[in-house]
């Protein structure tokens, strides 16, 4: 339980593409009948939330711009996904997304999803908190370069060993090897923030890695109002985590 998400963006979103969803106890009904507009300012940028909007707007067989959208890992291999699928999307990476709809879609193809991030961040945080030397293989590196520059920052000490195209064709992947490191905390507090920050995912990770980094680290959890409670169950280990208010620990 990290606290209440709203689903108004999801609704939202849809809403300005025709799509009208009516709220009761115990279910949705949906209906597509409504305006359906040339654009979509996202009340949110979240990954989900584009994905949404965004497979909505695939099917539509017109010019729909959805602005406001989170350019992070997964949209950008839902873009690419349906690019092959024979749609046409303008702006990938990017947080304005042009989309040509073509109103049906019946095409087989084969297209394999890019690594994740966050797997590689954990590998990247159990080689830290165990000072262990280890190599991690297909790392998607434009995705991890922020979390790696912060960890520089702190005295990690590791190098890429080469670089290379995923199957997909799109992701750029690195083989990272990881060296033990005696690090220190930031002065700065470390927070997440929609893609192209850190993100809000390996942001957990970062309360580990404090715990042996020597110094205070402040980590400020902004999007979530109970994760940060988690983070002091790690006293149990033995850890020093103060928990300064519903989004802050020390």
């Amino acid at each position: 339980n990290l606290g209440k998400r709203t689903t108004n963006p999801h609704f939202l979103g849809l809403e300005e593409l025709g799509v009208n969803i009516e709220v009761q106890p115990d279910k949705y009904i949906s209906t597509n009948d409504g305006t359906i507009n040339d654009e979509v300012i996202l009340y949110e940028s979240g990954d989900t939330v584009t994905e949404q909007v965004l497979l909505r707007a695939a099917l539509l067989n017109k010019k729909t711009t959805i602005k406001y959208a989170s350019a992070n890992y997964m949209v950008q291999d839902v873009v690419c996904f349906l690019e092959k699928l024979g749609v046409q999307v303008e702006g990938n990476k990017t947080t304005t997304l042009t989309v040509h709809g073509v109103g049906s879609i019946d095409k087989k193809i084969e297209y394999t999803i890019s690594e994740d991030p966050i797997e590689c961040m954990f590998f990247l945080t159990a080689a830290i908190i165990t000072k262990s030397e280890i190599t991690i293989n297909r790392c998607p590196i434009e995705f991890l370069e922020l979390e790696l520059y912060k960890l520089k920052q702190m005295g990690l000490k590791f190098e890429v060993l080469s670089k290379y195209k995923g199957y997909n064709e799109f992701i750029n992947l690195v083989d990272l090897r990881v060296y033990p490191s005696n690090l220190h905390a930031l002065e700065d507090k470390i927070e997440c923030r929609p893609y192209p920050g850190l993100n809000m995912d390996n942001l957990p990770f970062f309360v580990l890695i404090a715990t042996q980094a020597e110094g205070r680290t402040l980590i400020h959890d902004w999007p979530y109002e109970v994760r940060s409670e988690y983070y002091t169950m790690l006293n149990a280990l033995g850890a020093d985590v103060i928990r300064a208010d519903l989004h802050r620990v020390y």
